[in-house]
Formats: structure tokens, C-alpha cells, sequence
């Protein structure tokens, strides 16, 4: 039979308030809550999500850039039909004469 070590550790309230609400919800000990976590850490994983490898988060992030650059494209196109709208109709406007 494995003897599981024992350790008095000091941590700030609002924390140990954090374990006690996570231990709850997922219908753990408290001891098992922070068991857990402490394992997931070792491991690289964030408690509750599995993990994610960089190289799709970099794939992500490129394909956002890409995205982003389209957009910025169809932009300043769009502001250059708006430009040109209000170039054509300017000599509508009161006041103005044909130019």
C-alpha cells in the first residue's frame, strides 16, 4: 500500500476560497482539487481544457493575419468608392457649384 505524504502549506484566503469552489463543482475533496491540478501542471495541461499544441496555435494566429489583411484590403478599397461617391456629388450638395 502506497503512504501518501502529508504537508501544512500557508496560502492567501481568496485561493484556498478558489480550491473549496472548484473542489465543489467538481465533486472533489479538497485535497483531490488541488491533487489534481497540481498533476495537470506537471503534465503542461490547464486544468479543464485539453491541451494545445503550439504549432496550432501559431497556424491560428496566421490564419487570423491572413483574414485581418483581407479585411483591411476590402477597406480601404470601400473607402475609395466612398471618396470617389463624394467626389461625383459634390456639385449636389447646397451651396456648391458644378465643377
Amino acid at each position: 500500500m502506497t503512504e501518501d505524504a502529508q504537508m501544512k502549506i500557508r496560502l492567501p484566503r481568496v485561493l484556498k476560497e478558489r480550491i473549496e469552489a472548484a473542489a465543489t463543482a467538481a465533486n472533489r475533496s479538497w485535497n483531490g482539487e488541488i491533487v489534481q491540478r497540481l498533476e495537470a501542471s506537471f503534465q503542461g495541461q490547464v486544468t479543464g481544457l485539453p491541451p494545445t499544441p503550439l504549432h496550432q496555435l501559431e497556424e491560428e494566429l496566421a490564419d487570423l493575419q491572413e483574414k485581418f489583411g483581407k479585411v483591411m484590403s476590402e477597406l480601404q478599397a470601400v473607402r475609395g468608392q466612398v471618396g470617389e461617391i463624394d467626389t461625383r456629388t459634390q456639385h449636389l450638395l447646397p451651396g456648391r457649384k458644378k465643377g
